[in-house]
């Protein structure tokens, strides 16, 4: 059994049904892409694996036990979310909005320990020299990059990014790329990533899941699954990739 494990999952949003008998296993040590239309159900997967959707038919397993059984906080220390849309109307600094990454663990109580992964969480983001700096007064990338950072710092074993650095200069998009990849395999993290760039998803993922019409197309490694029919039977384009480049006809 992978540390997360989906069986038989099917979603619903009022009487539609968006997921439909979705069978994955994630395991450590990897880095996901999730990968397929607009509409195909790739932000309600992560909406049912984080509980913020109940209207659940189906099991998750995370490290062997069913997340039914789990409160909100239990979930909140085994999985950390950065979703596509995120609002801090209070003027808070840099650093304390990286620090909330803790909270699950200590509340506000931070010890030594939670101090040096904010810190690194600031390194690593590039952050640590403007820390002071209030939210409310950065740009969308650097917004991006916060919450990048409060993700990280939360430090848990399962990491889900939904479209994190889309509004990333592209030196922050590959490094922290990188740093996501780098984590993975160091760290022993499992590291799952919703991608619209398909370019990027085959170059960077170790394994992507191709969702169609709220189903499992394929799932496997990338430059496998990501191939000439998938490109014509999932996104509609006349192509196929040289290494990791498309090439559209």
């Amino acid at each position: 059994m992978g540390i997360l494990e989906i069986r038989n999952l099917k979603a619903f949003v009022g009487k539609k049904e968006i997921l439909k008998n979705i069978n994955i296993s994630f395991e450590r040590g990897k880095f996901y892409g999730i990968i397929g239309p607009n509409g195909t159900g790739k932000s309600t997967l992560f909406s049912a694996i984080t509980g913020i959707i109940k209207d659940i038919k189906g099991d998750i397993f995370i490290k062997g036990d069913n997340i039914k059984y789990y409160s909100i906080d239990d979930l909140s220390r085994e999985i950390s979310l950065m979703s596509q849309e995120f609002q801090i109307k209070f003027p808070y600094t840099i650093e304390e909005i990286v620090a909330m990454g803790r909270f699950p663990f200590c509340g506000r109580n931070l010890k030594s320990k939670d101090i040096d992964i904010i810190n690194r969480s600031l390194e690593d983001t590039e952050l640590i020299k403007i820390k002071k700096k209030k939210i409310t007064e950065l740009s969308g990338g650097e917004t991006q990059r916060v919450f990048f950072a409060k993700t990280i710092c939360k430090n848990t074993d399962i990491i889900l990014i939904d479209e994190g650095f889309s509004n990333a200069d592209i030196y922050y998009k590959i490094k922290f790329l990188k740093l996501i990849k780098e984590k993975a395999k160091e760290e022993n993290k499992t590291i799952i990533f919703i991608m619209h760039d398909l370019q990027i998803a085959r170059k960077y993922c170790d394994e992507l899941v191709i969702l169609n019409k709220g189903s499992v197309y394929n799932f496997g490694k990338s430059s496998e699954v990501l191939n000439k029919t998938a490109l014509k039977d999932v996104f509609n384009i006349k192509g196929e990739f040289i290494k990791d480049s498309l090439e559209v006809y």
